[in-house]
């Protein structure tokens, strides 16, 4: 957004020569118009958005030092070039005055690429997430522990060769094929498979569940730790303040990065 040139409010477009506002051009309208003679001000007051109207002189003295001229009217839109320009001139002189914007400018650029690189995350990855259309099979909603069994259990028949298997996984293997070629023997009915070992599986469940958060969250805190390590001075901190910022901020940084397992209604996502 382009600012005002007198006030610094946003600009509504190019008005006598310069970018103003609809209030410094309408003012400086009226001035020139009515020809109006204001009282005159060796304060030399500072305007801005919320002051302008309070010293009229010194707002017109601030429209003519900018150049706003009834000669400057032009009709049409500025070309794109020339705002380009405009624009690349207004971010140098912010950058001349207020140096500190442009170090935060180019500390979020290197923060924004830096996680691009470590934490894949697109506007398109993130769109799709949030409209539930991701492209792939409907994913298992997990709200409960049977919920959680079922989901699991899909992905042991899916993924798990037999051979491979713990005996609590085989088992929950065999229960899938098992139940796969009898509809009837569903999850938790009458004369379910499911009803036997339902307590000893349960606890099994749970220990992998636990090993599996323990293994992704280990993975997680590497990757976490390559990110800051691309933060600019990271690098340089003493190791043990180094240590000290990955353990008081790498919990948050992880709840973070759970956006992208939760469906457009805040669900968890297996």
């Amino acid at each position: 957004n382009i600012e005002c040139r007198v006030c610094g409010d946003k600009a509504s477009g190019f008005h006598y020569g310069v970018h103003a506002c609809e209030g410094c051009k309408g003012f400086f309208r009226r001035t020139i118009r009515l020809k109006l003679v204001y009282d005159h001000c060796n304060l030399h007051c500072r305007v801005h958005k919320k002051s302008r109207n309070k010293c009229q002189y010194c707002r017109f003295q601030k429209c003519l030092m900018v150049g706003m001229s009834h000669n400057a009217i032009r009709f049409g839109r500025m070309p794109q070039a020339e705002k380009e320009k405009l624009l690349a001139e207004f971010s140098s002189d912010l950058d001349h005055v207020h140096p500190e914007a442009a170090d935060l400018r180019a500390l979020s650029r290197l923060l924004y690429d830096s996680y691009v690189k470590h934490f894949p995350l697109t506007k398109a990855m993130a769109r799709a997430i949030l409209s539930g259309k991701t492209g792939d099979s409907s994913p298992f909603i997990i709200h409960d522990m049977k919920s959680l069994m079922e989901g699991e259990q899909f992905m042991n028949c899916k993924q798990i060769p037999i051979q491979d298997q713990q005996p609590s996984q085989a088992v929950l293997a065999d229960n899938c094929g098992v139940m796969a070629g009898h509809p009837g023997l569903g999850y938790g009915g009458p004369g379910s498979l499911m009803e036997v070992g339902h307590q000893e599986r349960t606890e099994g469940l749970e220990m992998r569940f636990f090993y599996s958060c323990q293994s992704r969250s280990a993975e997680a805190v590497r990757e976490v730790t390559e990110f800051a390590k691309s933060i600019p001075g990271f690098v340089n901190l003493d190791l043990n303040d180094q240590v000290t910022l990955l353990n008081t901020g790498v919990i948050e940084v992880l709840i973070i990065r759970m956006a992208p397992l939760m469906n457009k209604d805040g669900t968890l996502m297996s």
